[in-house]
């Protein structure tokens, strides 16, 4: 069985389609795909990725809506070359408009992941949004992320039949070795801390804030309390000057934009991983790949009970979650846990526990491989 994976983010691009995109491929070639990938990210030394075959399209080509004809060049290129059974395309934008306009041009079936965010952003924009119904109702299959994300995709006029939930693979977080922890750990001056962690954009939705105001009065009974946010984003310029104002600059650190292996090293570091995202605008969270990883660390989390963060949470098992931006409730949960390790551990175990099975790349691939075997 060959598959060619069409997707705008992917490895060394860091983030939530990026990390699916690559799990997914690894879940499916587990389970006996030969797996081709196409993507528009540029490397920034050499191709790290062998498990599998990776073309990339040209640097300079690689422009907002441009990237469209090259990826459909080398989505024929390919399929005359290697002759995929199917594409699976990793958002309906760019790529599924490519594997529309491959079926239509060359007959071949195309089945559509969909994340949540992309149906909202388009939703109301006409022209966009006829596009979205376009390259949804082409596809042999629409994949969703969430419970969320097939409730979004039923109310464009789709079936529950022809959506299938296939939750984003994860692979844990790798436990950095006693040298790069020591390091680490003395580059965010971690000693003696009790580390709250959020991974993410810096946007409003996703909580900072309100773990910021909640800080501000856990700070009193907890004086060894550290936030760490990491990531960058417009809004880390606001969030500065509420940590100015709220006097919390010894409780918070921003590093923004790290590596791969410092973001590793504070999942295993932290003793609560907490990110109550809530739906803001046009912005809301899918699923949450940072819970499940969090999870897969044997860490307890704590989400904003909004989107799909349900489907990464098991509540009062693997976490808790509170209604969000719910200042107060999110305050009695970290409450609740800062002052209960054993409630702590036994979060964290069951956890990692569930995010072994649940989320790994093998289980996950071969759920994509019954959808994609679909006549």
């Amino acid at each position: 069985m060959k598959l060619l994976v069409i997707t705008t983010e992917f490895p060394p691009k860091i983030g939530g389609i990026g990390k699916y995109a690559y799990n997914m491929c690894l879940g499916l070639k587990a389970n006996g795909w030969e797996i081709t990938t196409l993507t528009s990210v540029p490397l920034k030394t050499h191709e790290s990725i062998t498990e599998f075959k990776v073309y990339r399209i040209p640097k300079c080509l690689n422009k907002k809506y441009l990237k469209i004809i090259p990826l459909i060049l080398k989505s024929i290129w390919i399929l005359i070359k290697f002759r995929p059974d199917k594409i699976l395309a990793l958002t309906w934008t760019h790529e599924g408009i490519v594997a529309c306009l491959l079926k239509l041009i060359l007959k071949i079936e195309y089945a559509l992941v969909v994340h949540g965010s992309e149906i909202l952003m388009h939703r109301n924009k006409a022209i966009r949004h006829q596009l979205m119904i376009a390259t949804l109702k082409n596809a042999s299959q629409i994949v969703v992320n969430s419970r969320y994300t097939h409730k979004l995709v039923a109310e464009l006029g789709f079936e529950d039949k022809d959506i299938t939930v296939i939750n984003p693979p994860i692979v844990p977080p790798p436990c950095p070795s006693d040298e790069d922890w020591k390091s680490f750990e003395e580059k965010f001056s971690l000693a003696g801390k009790r580390v709250l962690l959020t991974v993410s954009r810096m946007t409003e939705h996703k909580g900072h804030l309100e773990i910021l105001l909640s800080l501000a009065q856990l700070k009193k009974e907890f004086p060894d309390i550290l936030y760490v946010m990491t990531g960058s984003g417009e809004y880390l310029s606001y969030l500065q000057k509420i940590i100015l104002k709220e006097g919390l600059e010894d409780f918070t650190r921003t590093p923004g934009f790290i590596s791969e292996e410092e973001v590793a090293f504070l999942f295993h570091r932290c003793e609560i991983y907490v990110s109550p995202s809530y739906e803001h605008q046009m912005d809301i969270e899918g699923f949450g790949m940072s819970f499940a990883e969090a999870s897969a660390c044997e860490k307890p989390v704590i989400g904003g009970n909004s989107g799909g963060v349900s489907d990464a949470i098991l509540d009062g098992k693997t976490g808790l979650l509170v209604p969000a931006p719910d200042i107060n409730q999110l305050q009695i949960a970290l409450e609740k846990l800062l002052r209960d390790e054993e409630l702590q551990n036994s979060l964290g175990r069951e956890g990692k526990r569930w995010a072994e099975t649940a989320f790994s790349p093998n289980f996950l691939g071969k759920k994509m491989t019954a959808v994609l075997q679909k006549n």
